[in-house]
């Protein structure tokens, strides 16, 4: 019943094909009972020169957190991207470090990727206020980088 009132709302404001179904498949889901978890995520194009060019890396924030979400739900999170990379970053507010993953859609997790670490970078410096003035430190799997 709810995905139909769903899908009724979504047809009567001429929303898109596609959207209507990621619409209907939520409400679907949150009728099962299942959760809905939000982070923020954003697709980066390293070394490019104009808009849709160079080596595109998706990004994902996780702040305010003092450990990673399970490798399972990272992996799924790069095989839904379906970009060479996916880079994690974690914001260890217990320790006041910065940690780094990157997962392949392949799925597996890669020791070091430049594009997707720029990437990071930049979504970091420009989303995240507190990281322009301050000194930061990645900790990348048993190395750590200043």
């Amino acid at each position: 019943e709810i995905q139909t009132i769903v899908l009724r709302e979504l047809r009567a404001a001429n929303f898109s094909r596609t959207l209507i179904v990621a619409w209907t498949l939520r409400a679907m889901a949150l009728a099962r009972g299942a959760t809905i978890s939000r982070v923020p995520l954003f697709q980066c194009d390293s070394f490019a020169v104009r808009r849709y060019g160079g080596n595109p890396a998706a990004v994902v924030l996780f702040s305010g957190r003092s450990d990673w979400p399970a490798d399972t739900v990272l992996q799924a999170i790069a095989n839904e991207n379906n970009l060479s990379e996916t880079a994690y970053v974690l914001e260890d507010k217990d320790q006041g470090i910065w940690r780094l993953r990157w997962f392949t859609p392949d799925g597996s997790e890669v020791d070091l990727c430049g594009h997707a670490t720029l990437a990071a970078a930049h979504v970091a410096f420009t989303k995240i206020p507190s990281m322009v003035h301050t000194t930061y430190q990645y900790i990348l799997h048993t190395n750590t980088y200043h």
